[in-house]
């Protein structure tokens, strides 16, 4: 939620995170990416400043937001991003027993 996503922010970037994507899924409403948070980057900058503040780091995190986790993943841009050789690529993934999706090009890529 955006709001949460506030709060999350200035933690993120203590933490010293490098990169973050924001993606939506099936299961996330499309309003959430016409909240103020995600239509305007100045705020998720000044959030990230906040943090940055706190932790003393000069850093700050790349942010991508993309509405599509499942483009974003089958497209060559995680690749220009994210780099196989550069980058362990670790996805959290609840899957249910019984589910056949196995045999999609997005879980092989990401081996």
């Amino acid at each position: 939620r955006p709001l949460q996503l506030g709060r999350m922010l200035p933690m993120i970037a203590q933490f010293g995170v490098e990169h973050i994507v924001l993606t939506g899924s099936l299961k996330v409403p499309k309003d959430y990416f016409g909240s103020h948070l995600l239509r305007e980057p100045q705020s998720i900058t000044e959030k990230l400043i906040d943090g940055l503040c706190q932790s003393g780091d000069v850093r700050m995190p790349k942010v991508w937001i993309r509405k599509n986790l499942r483009d974003f993943l089958a497209s060559s841009e995680i690749d220009l991003l994210f780099p196989p050789e550069e980058y362990t690529r670790v996805i959290a993934h609840p899957q249910r027993r019984g589910d056949d999706d196995n045999n999609n090009d997005i879980s092989k890529r990401m081996k």
